[in-house]
């Protein structure tokens, strides 16, 4: 099929479902249109991240990718302020008004990828490895050591790292924490800024760093995250100081998310044989959506018990355990994987 079709088949795909729910009266149709824009967006990371391991050389790939994330960390924040410009509760026809200009922009992308693309790497199935004959299976995939490694890694990430981010954070500073949703809007806005703002800057001081040392950095910088929000909780500290505690604490996480993104898409790509390169995306690309389902519930269980601070020395613990993980798996790691090219 080729990872271009692939990318703007999952568009397509992505963008009907918006489109449902942008008509949806009832939560049945609604509940499609959920499953359709997760199916479709299932095939546009991995086979996105394959498209630019096909365009871009070794050398350049990390630039590329962290140039993709600060893009799309830039597009996730004028969406949010355009949506919050344009949305209202007492306005419900406001909220079918913001998807369906999601998903007339989506299906506008998806004809970009199909048209635009098609003549480039990676659009179509590579000749040289049809007429080869070269095939393989995820159980190929998952005999690579190296890359079962890393994908641990990457889990680890995601349930401790972006499965927190999404829900459980807010939910802490609200309740134990005692802040408003705006310290919360604050953060999320001071997160986004802060990796558009170093992202480019990072990867180029970091360019021929390690890669498990990356990994291992982004870990304990999620870590110092989580344990600035758990100061920024104390009992003695309340109002402007916790809001001000809460920002910054979001702000280092985002910090954090620079390091990873040169290397979540390049480990992977690295590792990956070229007839492989599809599958090797995929289950990487999985590691995120297994985190959210596992992340949330744990958190679920910690700030429900009796001792709700015990959810930030629970993810704290899980970071340290990750970064320790990562600098394990550098022994495990090619040289030309762990080593980025010059």
């Amino acid at each position: 099929m080729g990872l271009g079709r692939l990318a703007g088949f999952g568009l397509l795909v992505q963008g009907g479902g918006t489109g449902l729910l942008a008509l949806a009266g009832s939560p049945g149709p609604a509940a499609v249109g959920v499953a359709l824009n997760l199916i479709g967006n299932s095939a546009v990371w991995p086979s996105l991240n394959g498209l630019v391991a096909e365009q871009v050389p070794p050398e350049r790939r990390s630039r590329a990718y962290a140039l993709r994330f600060g893009l799309l960390n830039a597009g996730i924040g004028v969406g949010g302020l355009l949506s919050g410009w344009l949305v209202s509760i007492e306005r419900p026809a406001s909220f079918h008004l913001v998807y369906g200009i999601d998903a007339t922009t989506t299906a506008a992308f998806a004809l970009l990828v199909l048209i635009g693309l098609r003549r480039a790497p990676g659009y179509l199935p590579g000749e040289r490895h049809q007429e080869a004959g070269l095939r393989g299976g995820y159980r190929e995939v998952l005999r690579d050591r190296a890359f079962v490694g890393y994908l641990l890694v990457a889990l680890a990430l995601g349930v401790f790292g972006y499965a927190q981010l999404n829900g459980p954070w807010a939910s802490f500073v609200t309740s134990v924490g005692g802040s408003t949703t705006q310290v919360v809007g604050f953060a999320f806005a001071a997160n986004t800024a802060a990796i558009v703002l170093v992202q480019l800057t990072v990867e180029r001081v970091t360019r021929r760093v390690r890669r498990s040392r990356l990994l291992a950095a982004t870990a304990l910088v999620w870590a110092l995250g989580w344990m600035l929000t758990g100061l920024a909780a104390l009992p003695g500290l309340h109002g402007v100081v916790a809001g001000v505690g809460f920002v910054i604490a979001l702000t280092v996480f985002g910090v954090g998310e620079t390091f990873y993104s040169p290397v979540g898409g390049g480990v992977p790509n690295a590792l990956a044989p070229p007839h492989l390169r599809a599958r090797y995306n995929a289950l990487a690309s999985a590691t995120w959506p297994l985190g959210g389902f596992i992340g949330p519930p744990l958190a679920g269980v910690l700030l429900g018990g009796g001792v709700p601070t015990s959810w930030v020395v629970v993810i704290v613990m899980g970071m340290l355990g990750t970064a320790a993980a990562a600098l394990l798996l550098g022994r495990r790691l090619p040289a030309h994987v762990e080593r980025p090219p010059a």
